[in-house]
């Protein structure tokens, strides 16, 4: 994605838009929340909030799937701390963009909204 100019968005649209991210790392309300209520304050906010929730929702969709194989077969553990984990990292790195003033970019999403 293309790259905001730095001094064109305020701080405070950089930390918003950082921790709608960092709070990917917890559950996929947080990013849902934060974005619903800031998204018509700024359009800087309103891409990266639409950006996270478009990795977040496949990503807790394929989370619950494997949870439920977990469940009835007992096997694919693995895969979910895997996911979890890969999760963290991306959010993290994804953050920092949007924190300096840059799009982030998730290679796992879909353009739901």
């Amino acid at each position: 994605m293309e790259n905001t100019e730095q001094n064109s968005v305020s701080k405070d649209d950089k930390t918003i838009a950082m921790l709608i991210h960092f709070a990917g790392i917890i559950s996929i309300i947080g990013p849902l929340v934060v974005w619903i209520i800031k998204k018509d304050q700024s359009d800087y906010v309103d891409k990266n909030g639409r950006i996270s929730l478009n990795y977040q929702i496949p990503i807790f969709i394929i989370s619950v799937i494997i949870v439920s194989i977990v469940k009835v077969f007992g096997v694919g553990g693995f895969i979910l701390t895997f996911i979890g984990l890969i999760n963290v990292i991306l959010c993290l790195l994804n953050g920092y963009k949007a924190n300096i003033g840059k799009y982030p970019n998730y290679p796992i999403s879909i353009k739901i909204l």
